[in-house]
């Protein structure tokens, strides 16, 4: 994160003199930083998914897993990020621009939950729980439309691809088992554990191997100008995607939403 303030720190300082004609007269309008939140969930997430991601396929020992999909009580797939992005104007196309733009998706988490109730009224959980980095390249290609040069309103197309890298998959469970009565009022020599009968514990830590990521979407979003030159907004994606991590592609869905600030250029 810290690069990429760097970079807009720089480019800040450099892209004034370039304002004005860039090559074919493209012309750079805008830069700006992003902060957002994606959820980009994956199609039929699962525990067996995320462990064919690691290194060392350790998946065997996870695939007779004595939970039901009615044990599942949880999936999460977030995507905190930061995006760097220029805003260029293309010759002879009115109220249209092109933002190319570098983003990072720092910690992103993806995690299948299980717990299940056993019959002596104790209980079972394991956790499945992936920690993935990614950097970024897009282009989004955006309608706006102003009122009184205080008011925009925009919406396009826009890709992007990454890479994934310093990843990991953390594998954590437990379980329960209650003493036979099941009552916590008798004397302590009867129980262990304040009051169960038995408590174990695991905890696994595996590498992920580094994974290609793609996504094509609809964008839209609204600013207001301050200053004539200070320009804050939010702005919304929708769309559809993949990952391809150690040769398996799973489809994945974006719901996005961002924080946007830039700096209009003369």
């Amino acid at each position: 994160m810290k690069k990429l303030l760097l970079v807009v720190f720089v480019l800040a300082l450099s892209l004034p003199s370039f304002s004005q004609d860039v090559v074919g007269r493209w012309k750079v309008k805008r830069i700006g930083v992003t902060l957002g939140q994606d959820q980009d969930m994956i199609n039929d997430l699962s525990h067996t998914y995320l462990m064919n991601t690691v290194r060392g396929f350790p998946n065997a020992q996870y695939e007779n897993i004595p939970f039901a999909k009615s044990d599942l009580y949880s999936m999460t797939c977030e995507n905190p990020n930061l995006r760097v992005e220029l805003a260029l104007l293309p010759p002879r196309m009115r109220n249209t621009e092109l933002r190319v733009a570098l983003s990072g998706m720092f910690n992103r988490i993806d995690a299948v939950n299980y717990q299940a109730y056993n019959p002596d009224g104790g209980s079972s959980t394991l956790n499945f729980r992936s920690h993935t980095n990614e950097i970024a390249a897009e282009a989004v290609l955006l309608k706006r439309a102003s009122l009184w040069n205080t008011f925009n309103f925009y919406g396009g197309v826009g890709t992007n691809l990454g890479t994934s890298f310093a990843g990991n998959v953390r594998v954590s469970g437990s379980n329960l088992v209650m003493n036979e009565e099941g009552d916590f009022g008798a004397s302590d020599d009867a129980y262990t554990n304040n009051g169960y009968q038995n408590y174990t514990s695991f905890y696994d830590y595996y590498e992920v191997k580094n994974g290609l990521h793609q996504r094509a979407f609809l964008q839209g979003g609204f600013s207001i100008v301050f200053l004539r030159r200070l320009e804050i907004g939010l702005e919304a994606r929708y769309g559809i995607g993949y990952r391809l991590i150690g040769g398996q592609a799973v489809g994945t869905n974006l719901v996005a939403a961002g924080f946007t600030a830039k700096w209009i250029l003369k």
